[in-house]
Order: structure tokens, then C-alpha cells, then sequence
């Protein structure tokens, strides 16, 4: 793997139950702003947080944190080994939902911290890579998985989660990121 990211599968067993998938994909204030899958974003205080750029740049005003995310929030920070201010959500319905080529770049975003993606429920694969495209690596990310992409990755590498090519159930995405 060039792209430099720690994963761990099963790094959260205390969400790979079908209860705490429940808990999560009915209980989070999701929204739908048009894109090819749900979305949400919670902060420890109040800001908006602006994700893509010119035509797709949506902003987004944080929810407070849901309290049955509290204790799982302090095991994101723990496993990283840092503090996150905001979570930004996705929700997959299926197989089809995805999230394009994109770096997590945002003026906003700490560029000397990592990030967090934690995967819940369906398996599903993400891609990685470098800024002149020279390398291309693939991770399938398993139910309550956890992927720490280094400081400072968001300026060398591109990510995205592709469309599935066979039937899959839904999946949860949660992304870690600190405040500047």
C-alpha cells in the first residue's frame, strides 16, 4: 500500500452489531442534499463545514453530538490517538450510493492530524491515490473497521468509495477530522 493509512479490521467490536447499526442509521440526523448517498455532520461546538468544491460545495451546519455517540466518539480518539472536533456522516443505502475521487482538504481541517474512517455494517472497498495518479490501491473496509490516513495525506493522495458491482446491504461511514 503507497498511500499512508493504518487499518485495522474490527477495530470497534462495540459497533458490529446489527443494534448498534440500527442505532446509528435511524438515530443520526441525517440529510439529504441531493448526493448519492445520506449525510450528516455533528461537532463538539457549533461551525459549518464546507465539503467539495466550486459546483459540488455543499456547507453544512454541525448537530451537536447524540449522546449514544459520546462513548463511541472517545474510542475514535483514542484509537487515533488524537482529539476530533467534527464527524462527517455517510449513510450507503446500497450498492449503488458512492462517493467520488476526493481529498478531505478543507481550509477548515487540520492538515497535522489524521484522519478517522470508521466502516459499520455492509463491506465495501475504498480506493486510494497519489496526486499524479501513478498508484492506485485498493482496501476492502469490514464491518466496524477502523482506517487512520496519516497527517498530511489529504495533500498527497485522493480517495473514494465506488459504486458496488453486486448487492449489498446498508453501510454507515464515519470521518474523524480535527479542526484548524
Amino acid at each position: 500500500m503507497n498511500a499512508p493509512i493504518r487499518y485495522v479490521e474490527r477495530a470497534f467490536p462495540e459497533l458490529e452489531s446489527k443494534e448498534a447499526f440500527d442505532l446509528y442509521w435511524t438515530g443520526l440526523p441525517w440529510v439529504d442534499r441531493g448526493a448519492p448517498r445520506r449525510e450528516c455532520f455533528v461537532a463538539t461546538k457549533p461551525v459549518d463545514y464546507t465539503y467539495g468544491a466550486s459546483a459540488y460545495a455543499r456547507t453544512y451546519s454541525s448537530d451537536p453530538i447524540p449522546e449514544f455517540m459520546k462513548s463511541f466518539w472517545k474510542a475514535a480518539e483514542e484509537f487515533a490517538g488524537n482529539e476530533f472536533e467534527l464527524c462527517f456522516c455517510n449513510g450507503y443505502v446500497d450498492e449503488k450510493n458512492h462517493l467520488g475521487w476526493h481529498a478531505d482538504d478543507s481550509d477548515s481541517v487540520d492538515d497535522n492530524r489524521p484522519i478517522l474512517v470508521v466502516s459499520i455494517g455492509a463491506v465495501r472497498d475504498i480506493y486510494f491515490r497519489d496526486n499524479e495518479r501513478t498508484f492506485i490501491d485498493k482496501l476492502t473496509l469490514g464491518n466496524a473497521s477502523g482506517l487512520l490516513m496519516g497527517a498530511g495525506m489529504q495533500d498527497t493522495h485522493e480517495h473514494k468509495i465506488p459504486k458496488h458491482s453486486a448487492p449489498c446491504g446498508p453501510r454507515v461511514s464515519f470521518t474523524f477530522r480535527g479542526l484548524v
